[in-house]
């Protein structure tokens, strides 16, 4: 029961960060337009994107069962 609970926490969690991610990489490209194509701007929103659902992802790789530390 227990292995089920850290199961489904884990899908939960990391399905919030992609979606974050997705709305994020989609802010991302109306800022691209907005600004007449501008990579410094859209391209720190994209990289911090990328960081903020990789340390998502490894938040939860800790949750996972038979993880020893």
């Amino acid at each position: 029961m227990l292995l089920m609970f850290f199961s489904v926490l884990n899908r939960v969690d990391t399905g919030k960060y992609t979606l974050t991610f997705m709305a994020q990489c989609f802010y991302a490209r109306r800022i691209w337009f907005v600004s007449g194509h501008k990579k410094f701007l859209s391209g720190s929103i994209i990289f911090l994107s990328f960081c903020q659902l990789a340390t998502g992802y490894g938040r939860f790789s800790f949750l996972q069962p038979g993880y020893v530390i």
